[in-house]
This record gives C-alpha cells, structure tokens and sequence, in this order.
C-alpha cells in the first residue's frame, strides 16, 4: 500500500510521462501514437476497496484524481461477484457508473495536451449483471471534442469489451465524464483500463518546391504537358494530388488557362496553388517565299491580269505558327501607261491582327518601237518672204508626218540644227512612245528664190469648153505666173441590170463623184429569180437509219438546192417451222430470195418430225355396273393421234346413325346428302330417340342451423343427360347450457363438459371456471433528468380479491428542441438566423446558452456569422437538451469580369460588357457620363482622357460585386510627308525627308522607282533632319524627274506602330 501511494505522489508530481505503444484503431495521420500516462485511469490507486466488497461515492467525492459529478457510483474490488473475471487485461478493481443506488458519472481532468493534436481514448466496459442493459457516455470538454454512447448487455462476469474513440484537442487542458443510464438504478455500466493515446499535431501543409511560375505563349499548341510539382510535407511523404485546368477564352486571340492543384496530407492539410498561363499571339505571319514581281507585254495586258496577280498575293506565302494566314494588299495606282509600274505592298496577317509586310512590282513593259504610217512632207518654198514661219510650223508639226504605237501615246522631237537660212533643210523627226522606243524618219524643207511659172488645170462639169487665164502674182521674194485652164468635164448617168434572187431588192439609185468632182448617177434595176430546190429520194438495203443530205450548187445567179433522202430497206429474213410424220422429210431448207426493192431475202424452213401420239385416259362414273373401253382418233394437218379412254363405275353410299338427345325438340328421323372424291352422292340419315330427365327427393334432420334448408344437386347420367335430386334438412334445434365461475386458484381453474343423449340432437352443459390471477401492468413514462430515472411498483386488490401490480418506469429523454437555421445570403455577410420552431413544447422561462453566451426567454437569433454554433437548452422544468451543433453556410463569392485595362485612340467609341454566364439584377456604370447606358450589360463609352471604369452589380439576393479596368488614351505625334521636292543644289527643298513630332522615330524609309527598283533605303532615320532623308540621286547620280513610291515606317510616343504609303514627285 506504501509503494502504491509513493509511486502515485511520484507520477502526480511529474505531470505525466510518454510510453510508446499502438492503440488498437485509428490512424495517426503525422508519425505515430504515443501513450500518455495519467495517474488512476485503471482505477487501482486512492482507498482500496474492501476484498469482494466496493466503496460508494456520492456526488462531489474525489477518488484517486476523479471526481463524482452525478449521484454515485461503486469503487469495485476485482472479485466483486465474479465481475472482473471477464476481463481479458486480468482481474482488477474498476468502476459500476450506477452507485448504490443511483445514474451516476465521474470526471477526470486531462491536463498537458496540446492544441491541434488528435487523440485516441481506449477503455474497456462490461454490464454489472446478466438481463439487463445500460448506455454508458464518454464527454471531454463537456461535448464539445466528443460525445460519444454505447450498450453494454453482457455481464462482466462473461466478457468485457473495448470501446475506443478520436478527439482533437483545442486546447491545453479538459475534463473527460464518464455517465450511464439503464433499466435498474443498480445494475450500471462498468469502467475500467483507461489508456489516452496522443498523436502529434499536424498544422503545416504541404509545400511546392520550385512551383511553377505563370507563362505566356503564343498558341494553344505551344502549351506543354502540366509538370509533376516537387510536394515535401513533414509528415506525409506522399501527399495526395489532385490537378484540374480550366480554359477561359476571351476570344480567338486571347485566352488564360488556369492550372489548379490540389494537395492533401494524411492530416487533411491542403495546400493550393494556381499556374496561370496566359495564350496572347503577338508574333505576326512569317513570310517564307517574298512572290515575284510580275512583268506583263503591254499588248497582252488586261486589267484581270492584274486583279489575278493581287489575288495570289504575286505568288508569296507565308504561314503563321498559330492560325491561319489572310492576305491583303493595297498600291499607289493601277497601271494605265504602256510602260508603268504599280508598287504593291501585300500584308500576311493573322487571325489576331500581327502582319507580315512584302513588296512587289506590277510592271507593264513596252519594247516595241512606234510605226511611221506616213513619212513627212518633201515642203518647198518659192520665194517665200515666209520661209521661217513655214519652217517654224513644218517643224512643230514634224513634217506632217504620221505614227502609232500599241500601247501608248507619242510624243515628237527632231534634230534641227537651228540654221534655217539654209535652202534645203534635212531634218531626223523621231516618234517617242511613253516607254522611250523610238521610230526615225527624215524630211526635207527647201527654199527656192527664182520666180515661178505654173501650169493649173481646172476640171469644170458645168461647161463643155476648155478655157486659159493667165495670173500675175507679185510677191516680196519674186514673181510668179500661173496659167490656169479651164477644161469642161460631162457629167455621167449609167443603166444596169441585174438577177436576183432575194425578191425584196427593187431598183437602187447610187450618185458618186468622178475624178473632176463631178456627180454620176447609176441605176440599178433587178429582176428576181427565185432559186432551185430538188428533193430525191432513194431506197437503200441493209442502212439502219435515214439519211437527209442537204448539198448547194452555186450558180451564176442564185444557188440551187439538193435535198437527198436514203431511205433504208430491211434484209428479210424469215423463219418457219415445219411438222411431219416422215422422219426422212426432217432438217433445214434454206430460200434465197429478192425483194421488190431488189434486196435480198431469206426463207429458213425448219422441219421437225412428230410420231404419231397415243393417249390413255381413265374415267368414273357414278353408278356404271360394268367397266368398257372407247377409242378417239384426232386428224390434223400434220399427223393422227389415237385417245383410249377408259369408264370404271363408282357405288353409291347410304349410312344410318342412331343417337339419343334429352332436348324433346332435337327428337326425329334427319337425312344428308354428300358428295364423294369421284363427286357420287352418298346419303346419311340419323334417328335421334329422346330420354327424358330423373328427378329424387331425399327428406333428413340436422342440429346445425347452418345446414337447415333445401338442398338441389344436379347429375350427369350415363346417357349424358341430367338427374336432379332434391333434398330436404330439417333443423331439430339442440339444448346447450354455459356455466361461468371465476377463481384465484389455479388448480381449478378449467372447463368442464356435460352431454345428454336427446331424440335427434345431444344437450350439453359447459361449465368453464376461469383463473383470475395477479395482474402485471407496466406503465412508462418519461424525465428530462438523469437522476429522476428510477422504476416505481404499486400492489392493488381486484374485484376478485386477487392481486394486481403497477409497475412505472421512468426513462431519460431529454429536452428536444427543434431548430431552423438560415444561411447568410451575400458572401461576407453575417445576417444567418435561427428560430426554435417548436417553442409551444419548451415550457418557460427557457435559458438558451448560443456559442458560450447565455440568453433569457430568447428563442430566436439574427446576425449570425457563417460557420459552427453550439446551442444547448434548460427549460422552466430544469430539463436539458444536449448540445445542439448547425451550421450557417455563405454563399460563393460573386465574380464579374469587364476586362483587362485599355489603350485607346482618343475619342475611339469601346464596348464594354460584363463577361460572365451569371444574369444580375442591377448593373452600375460610373462615370455615368460616359456611357450610353450606365444601367445596361453592355455599353458604348468615348473618352479622351486616361479613366478609370468602374461596374458594380447586384443579384436577385442584393448581393454586390464590382471590377475595375483603367482606359489609357494613346498619345498620338503629328506627322507629315512631302509629295514634291526639287534636289537642283540649290537649297531650297532639296532633300525628301519626314517632319512633324520630334518625338516620332522613322524606322525605315524605302524609296522604289515606277518598275520597283529600290532607289534609297535607310533604317532607322531622325525625324525633321534634311540630311536624313532623300537627296534625289541613285548609286551618286541626280534622277530625272518622275514619280518614285515610299515606305515609311513610324514608331509614336505611345508605343504603337505604323507603316505609312505613298508617292512622291521630283520636280525641277
């Protein structure tokens, strides 16, 4: 008993000390179960109870660290009734949680523990006694870490059995109750061999070593396998991970993918990570083959030519490392000229707007030299005081000479040395065309100063006489003598005639002029002849179709027509068949023939043979005594045929049939006729006899009243017809007597029977004594107090003096109370409630204890948080409910989404619209006055300012969400390019170069001429510097004026990008 005591002040005065062994179930989800030690858990220290006896403790005791919270309970030596003889640890004392009596329990405070670590409870439990039941209970921390029940029904005596349950601790320190209830005050629940197993708590959740970082790619496709994450946890090496990916596209171009994994140790610690991969193509089409310039003759061009050259995009092709590759192109002009050149920039874009630029050249090419339809003048001039005037203008009209050219207009120049005192002027004339060939002629101009005499003739169809006049002219240089004669010329009228054969051509009148300028009449006059058609007709042999042939003859007036018809003429050819009864006449005779249209004809005679034919028949005939034999011979125009018939003679049947009826009017004599197989009549007569029915009556006695009354059966003869027999139960009512006796004695208790022979029935006395013996009446009842439970018995005295027993068992039911709870309606919110709904069976005034805070009379609570709540009652009876557990859930969060931030030309109109499935009830724009419509979905805004945009909305529920995106606008330099520039040396607007925003960087300048030879290039160049840009010269020489084309390209203050087309002109 000393070393006990010592041994016991010694572990209170260390705490407790850890053993290691492996409770019996449960998992420890971070290393393994340890067991704390806490002193008297197996009830073997304090006052040991008497050998074969116990101890009672009553409420408020304290035994070995245990206290008695609830009337009393035992302190049981092992050997008490053989109790701890079931006990698989061996015999010792332990604890019966019903005293002597009373529903008690115990508690032990368990000190130490730490927060956030499980534990495992075992303890092992029997029933004190056979026959009876009781529900023993574990709390610790009053309910809150567990509450656990159990029936025990076996008595100690024959097995004890191990219950075994999991707590977490949430805080250092907590009692630990055990209590029970049962059918007898003294028959409890057994305790004993209390061990506590600790596991170390897990409160660190996995980690992602290394976790992978948020991506971008261009495509979809670009996207690799999610990796495997490196997971270290410091309790489970394999944590469990579970992986999802959602897709949200924005559009084609823009989309996120959201990697999400879930990882979860054995301790139900998660850790959650997200990988956002963003898919945004910014990487423009790559050109794999720049196409070629195309050269086209101009005589061969047209302008589908070039439209099939833009639609091809000159051949190039380029290809785009995420969608599909559209082409556009634009140029400064469409070649009209025979020489011109279009400058063609084709642009490769992609499905998200990025673009590949190529330049090509349309050229139209023209090497063919102009035609010199008539050569110039041979121009002389006779003392002429005007010769330079007449020069000057021979010249300028290039000798009157003529020319063409395919494919464009001509111009004219000449090689005139500027000497035009010289009598005989030689002068090259060349015709340019626009592409620069040239055609060469040469014309003469002379001057001559002697006085002239001429010869004019004059042709006159008004007179018939040749008259003279001679004329004097006298100019500056000389004088000149014309001598003009006057010859009369005779007018002429000529008369025609002419076939035809067109009946719609009458006389023509046709006036000309002669060689004098003189009119002529000739007049026509036709005579119609209408021209010949002959149609023929011929018959052809063996053509399969007819043949129309149409042939014209011309003749020396009008054509003939011949019209020739083949019409075809079968070849016959026939086939007979022949029969004969001389088989040496047999075989094929063929007949060749002519037709009337003398084609040939075939006549295939087949003759075959046939024998003469012999046919047997045989025939019946009703009635026939005796058999004969016929003969038939057949003619016909080949050979006879010979019939034997044969008559046989068939009976004639008659049968009789005698049947019996019990129908008197199916009585009688009936005759049938029939027809055989060989269609003879047979005659069948049936004679029918009537047997009327059989009808007896049976007359007898019954003593059963059910059986009295007349009785009709009915029977199937022999014949098949039907006997009815009557009978007759006459009911001779019996006599019967009851006796009845009570008695508290069962030994006499019984029936008795007495039978008196009568005339037709028996009388009989029954003589029944009937056992009144003690009457058992159990009552139940109800009570809301554990110690109220007890089993009260009353003894009462019935009516025959016997005993009766009342027996009223109180049970435990504690307070029930209903609860309704409502969740919180907006995320964030704390407006849950919760109403007891069956307060009308709570009597009053009621204390409500809701989270640790305790309430009078209230029975229903608003503004409640999200999460768990604890709620237990104690009505005005003093009844107690257990701890009541609800939950108050929150809703998800409401998400919107209006995009990311913007960048926007000033005053550019942007459509912005709430991107999600969810439908709300309000939405909320600001600023307002920006928007078209500030209360609608989607909206039109314009602005010129950096803004930032807010959308707040509502849902049917009230509750709100809101998102911001920040406008920025784009800050855009002014820019300008010349279209002209004169590079002459001599100061003044002698370079092509870019001007405006000395913020603007030119990236590239591209200079190409009309045939697309790049004349300048430079990247990149400064802005507003003369010297940056274009001086005029190629490979160091000056060009000649002309139309060159460009390509800028800018970079602006904002960041974007263009690229800018156009043409400019040297002028000097």
């Amino acid at each position: 008993m000393f070393i006990r005591f010592s041994l016991s002040l010694l572990i209170s005065l260390a705490g407790y000390c850890l053993l290691a062994s492996t409770p019996s179930g449960g998992n420890c989800c971070c290393g393994g179960w340890t067991q704390l030690f806490f002193p008297n858990l197996d009830f073997e220290d304090g006052p040991d109870p008497p050998p074969g006896g116990f101890i009672v403790y009553g409420t408020g005791a304290i035994f070995g660290g245990w206290t008695v919270t609830r009337a009393t309970v035992d302190h049981v030596e092992a050997t008490h009734a053989g109790l701890g003889n079931g006990n698989p640890n061996g015999a010792s004392n332990f604890v019966d949680l019903h005293g002597s009596p009373g529903f008690g329990a115990i508690s032990y405070k368990l000190t130490n523990l730490k927060p956030g670590a499980s534990y495992r409870i075992e303890f092992w439990t029997a029933q004190n006694g056979g026959n009876h039941s009781s529900t023993g209970t574990l709390k610790i921390a009053g309910g809150a870490w567990l509450n656990e029940s159990w029936t025990v029904t076996i008595s100690g005596s024959v097995l004890w059995f191990k219950q075994s349950y999991m707590f977490m601790a949430t805080s250092d320190m907590a009692d630990m109750e055990f209590s029970s209830v049962g059918d007898l005050v003294y028959a409890g629940t057994l305790i004993d061999d209390i061990a506590i197993f600790e596991c170390p708590g897990d409160s660190e959740p996995p980690m992602v070593i290394d976790p992978p970082l948020d991506e971008q790619y261009n495509c979809l496709n670009d996207i690799p396998p999610a990796p495997k994450l490196n997971i270290t946890d410091d309790c489970d090496l394999n944590p469990i991970v579970s992986y999802s990916e959602k897709t949200n596209k924005k559009d084609d171009c823009e989309q996120t993918v959201e990697r999400t994994w879930l990882v979860t140790d054995h301790c139900n610690h998660t850790t959650h990570f997200t990988q956002t991969i963003t898919i945004s193509d910014k990487e423009p089409p790559t050109i794999i083959s720049a196409g070629t310039d195309k050269i086209v003759n101009c005589l061969n061009y047209k302008k589908s030519v070039f439209s099939t050259w833009l639609n091809t995009h000159a051949g190039a092709v380029a290809t785009d490392n995420c969608k599909k590759v559209l082409w556009e192109y634009s140029y400064d002009k469409e070649p009209i000229y025979g020489c011109d050149t279009s400058i063609v920039v084709f642009i490769a874009t992609d499905a998200c707007g990025n673009q590949s630029f190529v330049y090509r050249n349309f050229i139209l090419s023209d090497t063919t030299r102009p035609f010199i339809v008539k050569p110039p003048d041979f121009s002389v001039l006779r003392c002429s005081s005007v010769a330079k005037d007449s020069l000057r203008k021979w010249l300028v009209n290039h000798g009157n000479a003529l020319a063409t050219d395919s494919c464009s207009a001509i111009f004219w120049k000449n090689n005139f040395n500027g000497d035009s005192s010289a009598l005989k002027i030689t002068v090259d004339f060349i015709a340019t065309d626009y592409c620069g060939n040239q055609s060469t002629v040469k014309g003469t101009f002379e001057q001559i100063d002697a006085p002239d005499t001429t010869m004019v003739n004059i042709y006159t169809c008004s007179s018939k006489d040749i008259k003279t006049d001679t004329i004097y002219y006298s100019l500056p240089g000389c004088d000149s003598v014309v001598i003009r004669r006057q010859i009369g010329v005779r007018t002429d009228s000529v008369f025609l005639n002419e076939v035809t054969c067109d009946p719609t051509k009458k006389t023509e009148y046709n006036h000309f002029n002669n060689q004098y300028s003189c009119d002529s009449i000739v007049v026509k006059y036709f005579q119609y002849h209408p021209p010949d058609t002959t149609h023929l007709v011929y018959s052809v042999c063996g053509l399969k179709d007819s043949v129309i042939t149409t042939n014209t003859l011309h003749g020396s007036v009008c054509d003939s027509i011949v019209i020739l018809t083949e019409v075809p003429l079968p070849v016959d050819s026939i086939f007979r068949k022949e029969y004969t009864c001389d088989s040496l006449k047999t075989g094929i005779k063929l007949q060749f023939l002519k037709n009337f249209a003398g084609c040939d004809s075939i006549v295939v005679t087949r003759t075959e043979f046939s024998p003469v034919r012999i046919g047997l028949r045989d025939s019946l005939i009703c009635g026939l005594k005796k058999t004969y034999t016929d003969t038939v011979v057949f003619v016909n125009g080949t050979c006879d045929s010979l019939l034997i018939t044969s008559y046989y003679g068939t009976t004639l049947d008659t049968s009789y049939f005698l049947s019996t009826t019990c129908d008197i009017n199916a009585e009688g004599v009936f005759s049938h006729k029939y027809s055989n197989i060989y269609g003879c009549d047979s005659l069948a007569i049936s004679i029918i006899t009537y047997i009327p029915p059989k009808i007896s009556a049976v007359s007898q006695w019954t003593c059963d009243p059910k059986l009295a009354g007349t009785d009709t059966s009915i029977f199937i003869s022999v014949t098949g017809c039907d006997s009815l027999v009557i009978s007759t139960n006459n009911y001779y009512k019996p006599d019967t007597v009851t006796l009845i006796h009570h008695t508290c004695d069962s030994l006499i208790a019984g029936v008795r029977y007495l039978h008196l022979n009568g005339v037709y029935c028996d009388s009989v006395v029954v003589d029944s004594t009937y056992f009144s013996g003690q009457q058992q009446t159990i009552l139940m009842r109800n009570v809301c107090a554990k110690d109220s439970v007890r089993s009260d018995t009353i003894r009462l005295l019935t009516t025959n003096l016997c005993d009766s027993l009342v027996i009223t068992r109180y049970y435990y039911s504690p307070l029930l109370a209903k609860l309704k709870s409502s969740d919180v309606s907006c995320f964030g919110s704390s407006d849950g409630s919760l109403d007891i709904i069956n307060d009308d069976q709570i009597s009053d005034p009621v204390i409500s204890t809701l989270d640790g805070t305790q309430y009078y009379n209230q029975k229903n609570w608003n503004n409640l948080s999200p999460g768990r709540h604890f709620l237990y009652l104690k009505d005005g009876k003093g009844c107690l409910t257990d701890t009541l557990v609800f939950n108050i859930s929150e809703p998800k969060p409401l998400k919107i989404d209006i995009g990311p931030d913007l960048m926007i030309n000033p005053g550019d109109p942007v459509t912005l619209t709430e991107k999600g499935s969810e439908i709300f009830i309000t939405y909320d724009w600001h600023p307002t006055s920006l928007f078209a419509c500030s209360f609608c979905k989607t909206s039109l805004i314009k602005t010129d300012q950096d803004t930032t945009i807010s959308l707040m909305v509502t849902d049917s529920l009230g509750c709100t969400a809101s998102d911001t995106l920040y406008i920025r606008i784009r800050q855009v330099g002014d820019v300008f390019i010349p279209n002209v520039f004169s590079p002459n040396g001599d100061g003044i607007n002698d370079h092509f170069f870019v001007t405006g925003d000395a913020r603007i960087l030119v990236y590239h300048m591209q200079i190409f001429d009309r045939w697309g030879n790049m004349v300048f290039d430079k990247a990149p160049s400064e802005i507003n510097q003369p010297d940056q840009g274009w001086d005029g010269r190629f490979k160091g020489e000056y060009l000649n004026p002309a139309v060159f084309g460009y390509v800028i390209s800018l970079g602006f203050p904002d960041g974007h990008k263009e690229t800018l087309f156009g043409d400019v002109t040297i002028a000097r």
